[in-house]
């Protein structure tokens, strides 16, 4: 009889559901003073969103063009970037997209390998700052050539998974390349 009625405790916790509600209404509620305005007998509650925390780690690979000869170049790379920011409604991490809609962040990358004409060269190191808004990124800052010494500012701005870089390098002049980039994200989410 005891082997029954564990076993039959095991079936019904194996058959739990989880359901969401549409609402989500965190907050307080005063159930001993009733509102001042009797006419409202029910406030819809807001969503309060969410807030996240992603940690992106990736490469990139393109191609470009400079002032330095020789001219054209590909470039692959590493970066890793930190992004902070919300989310207007809860639950999108239900969805199969799940990152920030509006953030700011940083990254730090390499552009490790660099080839022009067949030879192989050290690329920079940069650091930048980046506003990011649904699917859309903009941002800048510096880049430096730790083989070269050279150095100088830069500006990106991305789509999805497609990147523009331009560089004003203080010995090259200036450099521009377009390409792919590939992360990897790890996203906290808590409820704000």
């Amino acid at each position: 009889m005891r082997r029954r009625f564990c076993l039959g405790l095991l079936l019904v916790a194996g058959c739990n559901k989880h359901f969401h509600r549409d609402t989500n209404a965190p907050g307080l509620s005063d159930v001993e003073n009733p509102p001042a305005d009797r006419a409202v007998a029910r406030v819809e509650p807001g969503d309060p969103g969410e807030e996240m925390l992603a940690v992106n780690s990736g490469i990139l690979a393109g191609a470009g063009a400079r002032k330095a000869s020789p001219h054209a170049l590909g470039e692959f790379g590493l970066e890793v970037s930190v992004v902070r920011g919300v989310n207007p409604s809860s639950h999108v991490e239900d969805g199969f997209f799940v990152y920030p809609m509006v953030a700011a962040g940083a990254a730090l990358g390499w552009s490790a390998l660099r080839l022009t004409d067949g030879d192989a060269a050290v690329g920079p190191l940069y650091a930048e700052v980046y506003a990011w808004r649904e699917f859309a990124a903009a941002g800048g800052g510096w880049t430096w050539n730790p083989d070269t010494g050279d150095h100088g500012p830069q500006a990106f701005v991305s789509y999805l998974s497609l990147y523009l870089r331009g560089r004003l390098m203080a010995d090259d002049g200036g450099e521009i390349t377009a390409g792919f980039q590939g992360k990897l994200p790890i996203v906290w989410v808590w409820s704000r």
